[in-house]
């Protein structure tokens, strides 16, 4: 079963690309590579940003594993490049898929979450000083 739904959604996105993002099978259905195109005024804004997701047996009743490739400064973005976002999480359901997933990771770029932050240095950095994080955050990704 998880094969057959990874395989109609990447038939879906490479079929119809959306702007911010392209989608491609790695190794096998399980396996794929994402490059993200950098939302407008942001830190990342101009950038291409590699992701990378990986689907456990289990898809779509577990939630896949995506984490960024690309060095991300971000709030809600770890030193490993995986992403704090709760569907990704506890909120993940069977209904849910990598379209929407993706673009939620594109919109997180534009919005952070300060409820579920990464990295305790970079919450303090983008509470007390943007202006400073999104300096860190554009230099990270030159």
């Amino acid at each position: 079963m998880a094969e057959g739904r990874i395989e109609k959604e990447l038939n879906s996105v490479t079929r119809n690309p959306p702007s911010e993002y392209t989608a491609t099978s790695e190794k096998d259905a399980f396996h794929w590579a994402v490059t993200m195109q950098a939302p407008i005024q942001t830190p990342y804004e101009g950038r291409a940003l590699q992701l990378s997701v990986s689907f456990p047996e289990a898809y779509p009743f577990d939630a896949p594993k995506v984490a960024f490739t690309s060095r991300v400064y971000h709030l809600n973005v770890d030193a490993k490049g995986e992403i704090r976002l709760n569907t990704l999480q506890d909120k993940w359901a069977p209904n849910m898929n990598m379209h929407e997933t993706l673009l939620s990771i594109h919109k997180l770029l534009i919005e952070p979450n300060p409820a579920s932050p990464a990295d305790s240095e970079i919450e303090k950095l983008w509470k007390s000083d943007r202006e400073a994080y999104n300096r860190k955050a554009m230099d990270t990704v030159r």
